[in-house]
This record gives structure tokens, sequence and C-alpha cells, in this order.
């Protein structure tokens, strides 16, 4: 029967917002853990990168039991990619409060209410809970892929990437992402992009909460997946993220060890350049970088350079590498 839901004053609206492509196989999954949740006031609004599979046939299905659920396709004259759905999707939604979420990942029953709850309760605009990485069958009782026990500072542990945060753990206040948009030219890294600059102005507005409320499916499909090898729009993604937050905190405040850290992530995206046979711009990057570093840190990146001419040779070197750019 066709559930036909109001909103409640006390319950602030919820807009959980999932891009898909050629998910048919996943997405019912993902839907039925939405509409498993026992916090009623959502809005889920679905946008379809142009699937050429049954993921709008298996959608329908849902849009005609529950009135909660939307359906759009993304306009061609918009940038193909999960970033222009998401972005397109926020720009239908109505929620007081805004969860980005992925067609092939799982939420726990209570994922709603209790960060909910936690954003009420701690008076703080943004909420993180904790997740598990799962492939076949998933398990909400089991420990965190990251823990947040250590947790010290969390916008400076996390552009160290000592913080794995993402956008499926998070809960957002509409008004502290009102004004940022994914970055649509990304393949990769756009969550660390995003996240990044909603904490650089927010450092005080988050909550952590330690509880394991969503299931991130790990496969080789995944929009969170893992580096193609050899997949240089994926690489490029990565590094344009990496020189963005360098560029952030060099001439910034924050403590030479945390300078240092940004920096050798940044480096290390290079790398990936290097090692997938990308030599040619590995060394436009590495020289780019130099024109912004010490004296000191200059010498080591030569090094850098000279080990990583050797391996493009021989195959060889990067133990080498990484001792060295430990030393930066």
């Amino acid at each position: 029967m066709f559930q036909n839901h109001q909103q409640f004053v006390l319950q602030p609206l919820i807009s959980i917002i999932i891009p898909t492509f050629n998910r048919a196989s996943l997405i019912s999954d993902t839907l039925n853990s939405v509409l498993s949740q026992t916090y009623s006031n959502w809005e889920c609004i679905i946008v379809d990168d142009d699937s050429n599979d049954d993921t709008e046939e298996i959608v329908n299905n849902y849009l005609s039991v529950d009135n909660r659920f939307q359906f759009y396709k993304r306009p061609l004259e918009l940038l193909k990619g999960a970033n222009s759905c998401r972005n397109y999707g926020y720009s239908k939604s109505t929620g007081d409060y805004v969860k980005w979420f992925d067609s092939d990942d799982l939420l726990h029953s209570d994922c709603l209410k209790n960060q909910i709850e936690s954003v009420l309760f701690h008076k703080k605009p943004i909420v993180f809970c904790e997740y598990h990485l799962f492939k076949e069958k998933s398990n909400f009782d089991t420990k965190p892929q990251h823990s947040y026990k250590n947790v010290t500072n969390i916008f400076h542990d996390f552009i160290q990437g000592s913080l794995v945060l993402n956008t499926q753990i998070a809960l957002f206040d509409r008004n502290v992402v009102n004004q940022i948009r994914f970055d649509e030219s990304l393949t990769r890294a756009q969550d660390l992009d995003f996240i990044f600059r909603i904490l650089e102005n927010n450092q005080d507005n988050v909550f952590l909460q330690n509880e394991v409320l969503v299931q991130i499916r790990a496969h080789a499909n995944s929009i969170t997946g893992n580096f193609h090898r050899g997949n240089v729009e994926a690489l490029n993604s990565e590094i344009k993220v990496r020189k963005r937050i360098y560029d952030h905190v060099v001439d910034s405040s924050l403590s030479t060890t945390i300078k240092k850290k940004v920096l050798v992530n940044c480096l290390n995206s290079f790398r990936a350049l290097l090692i997938n046979g990308f030599y040619d711009q590995y060394k436009y990057e590495m020289n780019l970088m130099s024109t912004k570093l010490s004296f000191k840190k200059k010498f080591y990146l030569k090094v850098l350079l000279l080990i990583a001419s050797i391996y493009n040779k021989t195959g060889r070197g990067l133990y080498f590498y990484g001792k060295i750019s430990k030393k930066i």
C-alpha cells in the first residue's frame, strides 16, 4: 500500500542523496536499508547517471510504494559523474539535514535516528559515525574500520590522514553545506576534498560518534574503490586535492609536523604517477612543487627525482624512495 508520511515538527527532515550508475544488482539492498530506518522523517533523492541496465525499473518499484523516494536523471547538460549527481540531488532536496550516500552501501536501521539525536543533543551541526567495510555479508556488530578513540584534533588529524572520514558516514546541517558543492572535475578523492573544505571553517562544529552505523561495500567498481592501475584521471584527481590541501597549510600557523605530513601525502600522490608509468608528468609535478619548498627540502626532492629516474629505467629503487621521502 502507498504510504504517505507527514513531516513532524520534532523530527527535522533529513535528505538522503544517492547518485547511481548501473547498480541494478545492488541498489535494492541500499534502498531497503533506507526503508528500514526507525527515524521516519526523511526524503531519499536518487539521481541516475545515465544507467543502461535495470536500475531505473528497480528504483521505480520503490517510488510506487513510498512517496519519500524521488528519482531524477542527471540533466544531459551537466557533466557526467557521481559528483554532478550529488550536486543536482542537493538542488532538489529540501531537508534541514543532508546525508550523501552511495548506491551500494548500507545504513544501520538506527543510523538516522542516532545521528540526528547526536546533532541535537551535542549542538553540533556535523556528525560522523563509524563505518565498516564489507565484501559480501554485512555485519554491524563489528569493530569500526577506523576508530575515533585516538583523535586529538579533528581537522589536523584529517588533513594528515590519521583520521579517515567520508560523506557516507556524515550528517550535515544544511546551513553548513549550503555554499559548498562537490568538485565535478574529480573522479577520485572527492570526499577528501569536500570534507576538507567543510572542516577548514567548522573545526569546532563536529561530533564524532563512536558507533558503527554504516557498512561500505568494498568491490572493484565501487565509487569509493581503490585506484585502477593506469587510470591517469583518477591519479590527477588525487593530486589536485592533495595540492589544494598543501597550499592551504604551507603558509598557515600549523605546526611543522603537520605541514610535513601533508607534504609527504602530496608527494606520495606524485609517486603514484611514477609507479603507474607517467614519468614525465611525475617530473613536472615534482619540479613545480620544488618552487614552493625550502633549500633543504629542494635537496631531498632532487634526490627523489634521481631515484625516480633509476626506477623509471630499471624498476628498482622504491625502497630508498620511501626512506628519503620521510626525511623531508
